[in-house]
């Protein structure tokens, strides 16, 4: 192709995208959605194609898709209080990870991974999206999330899986496949709302939850409750009539039978005993890991903390300070992981930004006429809670700074104060 038929193609291309704005929002939320579940598609893909870099490509595609869209359509970039915070937060890690972390290579993975996680949770902000725009979000993030469901049981043999081990599908861990499910049980309650789906919806949340006990995994069921609980703590003030609380004990009592006869029936048909109780009572599963254990690693992190508690020990030096060499290693609570590596002052910067966001959800949560807020705050307590059992400060978490940031720009969509809520994008 010749160098002046390539600058004719491209002109061709900016042209489509200058009278088609919303092919590029469009193209934006297809590769946001796949962005977000690069893991999922790594792990369920592993055993059939090398797919290490999509994070990368996807990443980069994203930056192209972006600049081309200010270069179009020169929309104001939003900008709010707990976007500042994490700024501040990444110049920190930066300078932690340059001048006091004695490991720069897992210190340099994680700030790559927190920096990505950073970039999606204030994508909205970036793109200046409508109100529309992340209600389409949501609709493919589903989308997406049923597609790569289905595809990590199609194409991953699961014969030779038995009922006494976790579920491992492809190469994605155990406790990531656990919060994948509960993240698809809090999509599913939200999206299908209609009666006559009434069978369907908790037929497929049955059998999600199902999963999360195949795959051992006890944080997520813990979450979903907690996440629940706070999103919805608001209609607590509301005034609740007597039908709506006879409709409320009706479905309260269908419940707990429901429950009751499932862990008779299905629950200890499947599962054993043993396996139960070494996976979901608390004590069996701590002992079971020894020196490992959640317990142990925490206390690790507080010693470490009092070693170095103003500045901490460095952005990855948890590993290093554990094995005495730079490795891939975290106490799987993203708190006390910052007092260790960051210190009281990166802690204080991270914890600002999540109580700015609750304090907030309060106040705009009574205009949330059609949910989505009550979805992103559900969403967000989910994964803070999973973030306080496992994973660490870079990508492993992202989902939480995802959503901590689509909650604030919600926020500040209902604020009135910019013309984003006019639904123009789509």
């Amino acid at each position: 192709m010749y160098h002046g038929d390539f600058c004719y193609l491209a002109g061709g291309y900016m042209n489509i995208f200058l009278k088609k704005p919303n092919l590029l929002i469009c193209v934006s939320l297809v590769l946001y959605s796949l962005l977000i579940n690069t893991d999922y598609l790594y792990g369920s893909l592993a055993k059939y194609v090398y797919l290490y870099n999509i994070r990368n490509i996807l990443t980069g595609s994203l930056l192209i898709c972006l600049i081309s869209f200010w270069m179009l359509n020169r929309k104001q970039v939003v900008f709010n209080k707990t976007m500042f915070y994490f700024i501040v937060l990444i110049f920190y890690m930066f300078f932690s990870l340059g001048v006091i972390s004695p490991a720069r290579g897992y210190g340099g993975e994680k700030f790559n991974g927190f920096l990505v996680s950073i970039f999606l949770g204030y994508m909205p902000f970036l793109f200046a999206y409508s109100y529309g725009t992340i209600i389409k979000f949501y609709k493919y993030l589903f989308v997406v999330n049923v597609l790569i469901l289905a595809l990590m049981f199609l194409i991953n043999d699961l014969s030779t899986y038995t009922t006494d081990t976790r579920l491992i599908v492809g190469e994605i861990n155990p406790i990531w496949l656990g919060r994948f499910f509960g993240e698809l049980i809090i999509l599913v309650s939200f999206f299908v709302k209609k009666e006559k789906f009434w069978f369907f919806k908790v037929l497929i949340i049955s059998l999600l939850s199902i999963g999360i006990l195949f795959t051992g995994s006890k944080g997520p069921f813990l979450s979903i409750l907690i996440g629940a609980f706070i999103a919805n703590i608001s209609n607590l003030t509301e005034n609740i009539s007597i039908t709506r609380a006879l409709r409320f004990i009706t479905k309260v009592t269908i419940l707990a039978i429901g429950l009751i006869l499932g862990v008779k029936f299905i629950l200890l048909k499947l599962f054993s005993i043993n396996y139960l109780a070494n996976r979901f009572i608390v004590g069996n599963s701590e002992t079971s890991y020894g020196d490992y254990s959640r317990s142990h690693l925490y206390k690790h992190a507080l010693d470490y903390f009092y070693h170095s508690p103003i500045w901490g020990n460095g952005l990855g030096s948890f590993g290093y300070m554990l094995n005495g060499f730079d490795i891939r290693d975290y106490p799987h609570n993203i708190f006390l992981e910052t007092l260790s590596e960051l210190g009281l002052i990166g802690f204080i910067i991270l914890i600002i930004p999540i109580y700015i966001s609750v304090r907030r959800f309060y106040i705009y949560s009574k205009f949330d006429s059609r949910g989505y807020i009550k979805l992103t705050m559900c969403l967000f307590i989910y994964y803070l809670v999973n973030s306080l059992v496992s994973g660490d400060l870079g990508f492993s978490n992202s989902r939480l700074f995802l959503f901590i940031g689509i909650l604030n720009y919600l926020f500040v969509l209902h604020t009135g104060k910019y013309p984003l809520s006019r639904n123009k994008d789509i």
